[in-house]
């Protein structure tokens, strides 16, 4: 039987940068943590549209360069910011960390 520290660690094995992402949760002012607030403020089930969520965050919250914040919050590569969404080039839908996949 696995312990629940090992499952933790391969049910987000995927996501390497999952420190950051916690880190915005308590950063209210950074740019990251606005475009997962308005996410999670606009979620229906099925996701949101890429269309809506730009729109609110640029409208709303003045995000700046909302398509390369948003670009570097869909991968883990490089410098990005972490992987916490996917979309189909129309509807955003976030990375979900924990649980069954």
């Amino acid at each position: 039987m696995r312990s629940n520290q090992q499952q933790l660690r391969s049910s987000t094995a995927d996501f390497d940068k999952l420190g950051r992402i916690k880190l915005w949760a308590i950063r209210p002012q950074q740019v990251n943590h606005r475009i997962v607030s308005a996410f999670l403020s606009l979620e229906r089930e099925g996701g949101v549209p890429l269309s809506v969520l730009k729109e609110h965050c640029t409208s709303r919250l003045q995000v700046k360069n909302f398509d390369a914040h948003y670009a570097s919050m869909k991968t883990d590569a490089g410098n990005s910011h972490g992987k916490v969404f996917f979309d189909d080039g129309v509807t955003v839908r976030m990375c979900r960390w924990y649980g069954k996949r």
